[in-house]
């Protein structure tokens, strides 16, 4: 391998780098479009045609690409006259922690607030997070945290100090419907300043909540409180997320409806969008080609020499072997280049390469039980989610969340084991699985 073939891998490699693409980058390929429905125009079109708030569920596995659909659903309504404002929650609230609807409501309106201000400059905001401050400290009475003081800062309190967020949270539980008042009075009065502000007395406003689908415990104790947590904010708690005069958009995990069957009944009749894996393989196995080519496609946009890397038959490997997601594609690809570049290999790669690749992230799925291989043995025959019992849920949503089956439509939705793991599952249970 030359130097210049090295140099090549590493601009390949840093192409396929895991960041949303803001709405018209050209690296942005219309794979809904191409495949069947496009759950974002449907979105789109529905925003459109509603005349005051609402609430819009926009599911999806994690490396789907809801983080970029998000922005292409803000530029599309941008043009359309709405004013949107996107809000990465991963900046606000702890993922590895349970939620609760207080602390919820207080992380959403002050990353509306930043939002806004980043929009129409300092100031704007009307000072939230310092008037949110107030509020905790004089209406609900934290007495024994110190909020007025040098130094306090709520927004990075309420991310990394579980101390103070348990005290608040336990005082918070004494006046759910003050802090729900609390919360929209704010969002009421930051929409009127918007219509204020751009002279647009009817100016529509939406708020994408993007991120809350990444929550995940550590361990198994935190991983069902987690999902717990998400369960009852949607359900017991849903009527604190549907915000007066603005169009709340939630990303939320792939494995929440199944716990919360009738979700949209709970949300003042929420609409549930799906963004599946790209559908790559047929249910019974064989490569769907449209669906290949779209993930080609997608590479192609990013790195245009691809070809001289890799064959059109490895690549279309990779792209099977990830089950259409677009995050463990970059990350096979990717390990292929460190791979090829680490050893030397001439260009293009050989099989081996790819082989290797595939293998390094099945091994990521490993071990699995004899009592999960078991159950997704039987959503692999019947591409359903084979749910048995209702105290499975959390197990159920572990197998989502953790992307050991992938969610598909083409149609119908139906599921299937990821196709790393089902040689794997067959081989866990030996003669169990022929028989």
């Amino acid at each position: 391998m030359t130097p210049a073939d090295k140099n090549k891998l590493k601009i390949f490699y840093q192409s396929l780098t895991d960041l949303p693409l803001e709405y018209g980058d050209l690296k942005y390929v219309h794979f809904h479009r191409k495949l069947g429905d496009d759950p974002i125009e449907e979105l789109k079109m529905g925003l459109a045609w509603k005349t005051s708030e609402s609430v819009n569920l926009l599911l999806g596995q994690k490396g789907c690409g809801k983080s970029t659909e998000l922005r292409r659903l803000k530029g599309m309504l941008e043009e359309t006259g709405f004013e949107v404002f996107l809000c990465d929650m991963e900046g606000y609230i702890n993922k590895t922690e349970p939620l609760e609807v207080g602390d919820v409501l207080i992380s959403i309106m002050g990353a509306m607030s930043d939002a806004m201000e980043e929009r129409f400059g300092s100031g704007f905001g009307l000072d939230y997070w310092s008037r949110m401050t107030k509020f905790l400290s004089q209406d609900v009475n934290i007495e024994q945290i110190s909020l007025i003081g040098p130094g306090f800062n709520l927004k990075a309190s309420l991310l990394r100090n579980p101390d103070f967020k348990e005290a608040l949270r336990k005082r918070l539980r004494l006046y759910p419907s003050e802090m729900t008042n609390q919360a929209w009075k704010f969002a009421s009065e930051m929409v009127d300043r918007v219509r204020q502000q751009t002279n647009s007395p009817n100016k529509q406003v939406v708020l994408l909540v993007d991120s809350l689908e990444k929550q995940q415990g550590v361990g198994q104790e935190k991983t069902l409180a987690v999902y717990d947590s998400m369960k009852r904010l949607f359900t017991a708690d849903a009527h604190a997320l549907s915000i007066p005069k603005i169009h709340m958009v939630y990303s939320i995990p792939p494995y929440l409806p199944a716990l919360t069957p009738n979700m949209g009944s709970e949300l003042s009749g929420a609409a549930l969008f799906r963004l599946p894996s790209v559908h790559v393989l047929y249910q019974a196995g064989t490569p769907d080609n449209r669906g290949l080519d779209v993930m080609k496609e997608v590479v192609e946009k990013r790195f245009a020499q691809w070809q001289t890397i890799f064959t059109s038959d490895q690549m279309s490997s990779l792209a099977a072997a990830s089950g259409g997601d677009f995050r463990a594609f970059f990350r096979m690809i990717q390990r292929c280049l460190t791979k090829g570049a680490s050893r030397g290999d001439p260009l293009p790669f050989s099989d081996d390469i790819i082989y290797r690749a595939q293998a390094d992230y099945k091994s990521e799925f490993l071990p699995i039980a004899k009592d999960d291989a078991r159950w997704l043995l039987k959503i692999a025959a019947s591409k359903k989610v084979e749910l048995e019992q209702h105290n499975l849920l959390s197990t159920l949503a572990r197998f989502l969340d953790g992307k050991l089956v992938l969610n598909y439509r083409n149609g119908n939705d139906w599921y299937d084991v990821h196709p790393l793991l089902k040689e794997e599952i067959r081989a866990i249970l030996g003669d169990e699985a022929r028989g």
